[in-house]
């Protein structure tokens, strides 16, 4: 089982359909199962630097759909990654569905957020949880500005953040099991 961090920035506007936004980076990065503990530098797939269509072939060419556990992803509300990669692919031709990027494992943290929060939805984004500074929000002013450093830094941000929280979740919850049992 090869774990890796996934993440993607995306561009669109509120009132479009926020499963419909244009995908400016896709982000991974391969972790320590046991540990969460990156083993291998951050990838970054910037659309500005090729096309949108060319950074979801290449995700795609390495993430490939039929070796499950070459694959497993890690992240914050991952459905949404999932719904946004297959309906771009699909915009750009590509045979990728929902269900076939769902049908594989995954780790998502959103959930635990969520109980964390008291069982509460709002209130349980990552920002919430980590030094994170401020939500994707930011991409739209940085993409329209073309400020692709600061969309960088953004990532790099994020994924310091995301992993922090993760490990301490990777480190913790055994324990946690372990006192449940004795309830």
């Amino acid at each position: 089982m090869t774990n890796y961090y996934l993440d993607i920035e995306t561009y669109g506007r509120k009132e479009e359909d926020p499963y419909d936004f244009e995908i400016v980076t896709i982000q991974y990065q391969k972790l320590w199962g046991e540990t969460g503990k990156p083993i291998d530098d951050l990838i970054i797939l910037k659309s500005w630097e090729s096309s949108e269509k060319q950074i979801i072939e290449e995700f795609f060419s390495f993430f490939q759909i039929d070796n499950d556990f070459n694959f497993v992803p890690i992240g914050f509300n991952l459905r949404y990654e999932f719904i946004v990669l297959s309906k771009r692919a699909k915009h750009h031709g590509m045979d990728i569905s929902l269900e076939d990027l769902l049908k594989g494992p995954f780790i998502d943290i959103r959930s635990i957020l969520v109980i964390l929060n008291k069982g509460l939805f709002k209130g349980s984004g990552l920002d919430k949880f980590t030094g994170k500074k401020s939500t994707g929000r930011v991409i739209l002013d940085f993409y329209e500005n073309k400020d692709y450093k600061l969309i960088e830094e953004y990532i790099r941000e994020e994924i310091t953040e995301f992993l922090n929280l993760y490990q301490q979740i990777v480190k913790v919850f055994p324990e946690c099991h372990e006192m449940l049992k004795q309830v």
